[in-house]
C-alpha cells in the first residue's frame, strides 16, 4: 500500500505548493549561513521532483530518502556522522511525533511543525522542544537559539 501510496504521489507532485512562507523562511536561514538537509521516507525522486518544481532544491546540502527497521534516529545519527556534523548544532524539524521521538533519542533539538502529518495537539503531548505554526517562525526559533548558545 505505501509502495501505491508512492506511485500515486510522484503523479501529483508537481501540482503541490510549499507552504506559504516556506520558501522564504529557507532561504533566509540559508543566507543566514544554516546548512539544510532532507530525511524523509518519500521517494528521493518525488522529492527532488517537488524541490525543483519550486526552486529549492539548491537550499540543501543533502536529501537522504529511504526507510530503516532501527528507525529515523539511527539515519540521522548516521547522516550527522558521514557529514562531521556536531549533534549539539543540529535543529531537527518534522511533522511528526515520530520525528519528535527519533530527536529524544539522540538528543538533538526538535522543533514540531502544526502543518504536517500529526495535530498540533498530538504533537505537543511529545513534547518537543518547540511547536509552531507557521514557517517564519522557524528564523525566530533558531535565532534565539543561537543568541543562547553564544
Amino acid at each position: 500500500m505505501l509502495k501505491r501510496l508512492k506511485v500515486e504521489l510522484r503523479q501529483e507532485i508537481q501540482f503541490l505548493k510549499p507552504i506559504a512562507g516556506m520558501q522564504a523562511a529557507l532561504l533566509h536561514l540559508r543566507q543566514q549561513g544554516h546548512s539544510l538537509g532532507i530525511v524523509t521516507s518519500n521517494s528521493n525522486e518525488n522529492v527532488t521532483t517537488f524541490l525543483q518544481a519550486h526552486g529549492l532544491g539548491k537550499l540543501f546540502d543533502f536529501t537522504y530518502s529511504g526507510t530503516t527497521l532501527f528507525g529515523k534516529a539511527r539515519v540521522i545519527q548516521r547522516l550527522l556522522a558521514q557529514h562531521h556534523i556536531d549533534f549539539r548544532k543540529v535543529v531537527y524539524v518534522g511533522d511528526e511525533t515520530r520525528d519528535i521521538e527519533a530527536a529524544r533519542n539522540i538528543p538533538i533539538k526538535v522543533i514540531a511543525v502544526s502543518w504536517g502529518f500529526n495535530s498540533k495537539e498530538a504533537l505537543a503531548r511529545q513534547q518537543p522542544d518547540f511547536l509552531i505554526d507557521f514557517p517564519a517562525e522557524l528564523i525566530t526559533v533558531i535565532t534565539d537559539l543561537e543568541s543562547f548558545d553564544h
